[in-house]
């Protein structure tokens, strides 16, 4: 008899430390989640045996979670990639639009300086400024064989551009306002003399930008130019001289760049 009550003892104080034991890990386990047992979780607390209690599930953060998180930040690194201030330097020709003008006058290169500046990931403002040299030959009933000379174009404007759509490759159109200052213009005989003269026109722009990487990216563009601000008038006297022609001629650009985002 003594000896059965000792072994039901033992057994008890065995199923005894059992469950405090499991309802220490359980604790323990629970403390680790940043829950404490007795907190609702769910409509239901931790050890509620009710029917309508629901079962704990604890969220635990996937590796798609850290993916999803880079992904945002190189999606979030390509919209941006086109938002800093960009120098670009220029080099091409020009070509008149009127057949007498492409006959008299030759361009041996156009090279400037142009300055971006993103307002969106789709728009933007660039500042231009270019230099030219041109050589105009024409007869005079002095010159038989053709009167000749040189002569320099400046030009500096501003206009507004627009890309068509995103990605490496960015085609854009752009207009806005040259200020052209020709240099050197030289009136033929009998009495020869050198004026220069400012004129406004207005730019239209189409072209296409192959980015190579965020930092640099190749150019290749075509405008065209009408003056239309302070050319000759028919009262003028420069109207009846060749150069006066040139001041007031609509004219062709063909340009390459490379662009330097900084």
């Amino acid at each position: 008899m003594l000896r059965s009550l000792i072994v039901l003892l033992v057994c008890f104080c065995l199923k005894a430390h059992s469950v405090l034991g499991a309802e220490e890990v359980a604790e323990v386990s629970a403390s680790e989640a940043g829950i404490k047992l007795g907190d609702p979780v769910g409509g239901a607390e931790l050890g509620d045996e009710s029917p309508n209690a629901k079962p704990l599930t604890v969220a635990m953060a996937s590796p798609a979670d850290g993916d999803a998180s880079s992904v945002l930040v190189v999606k979030r690194g390509y919209d941006d990639s086109y938002s800093a201030f960009s120098i670009y330097p220029l080099i091409g020709t020009t070509v008149y639009a009127t057949p007498w003008w492409r006959n008299q006058v030759s361009n041996s290169y156009v090279a400037g300086l142009g300055f971006e500046a993103p307002l969106t990931n789709y728009l933007a403002l660039e500042i231009e400024g270019t230099y030219g040299d041109f050589d105009m030959v024409y007869a005079t009933p002095y010159t038989p064989n053709g009167f000749r000379h040189g002569y320099a174009l400046y030009t500096a404007g501003a206009h507004a551009k627009l890309f068509l759509f995103d990605g490496p490759i960015r085609p854009y159109i752009a207009g806005g306002m040259d200020a052209l200052y020709f240099e050197g213009l030289t009136v033929g005989p009998p009495i020869p003399y050198v004026y220069n003269r400012w004129v406004g026109a207005a730019v239209g722009v189409a072209g296409l930008d192959i980015h190579l990487s965020k930092m640099m990216s190749f150019g290749v563009r075509a405008s065209y130019t009408k003056p239309f601000l302070n050319t000759p008038e028919a009262w003028d006297p420069l109207s009846r001289t060749a150069e006066a022609g040139v001041l007031s001629a609509d004219y062709f650009r063909f340009m390459g760049s490379v662009k330097v985002s900084l």
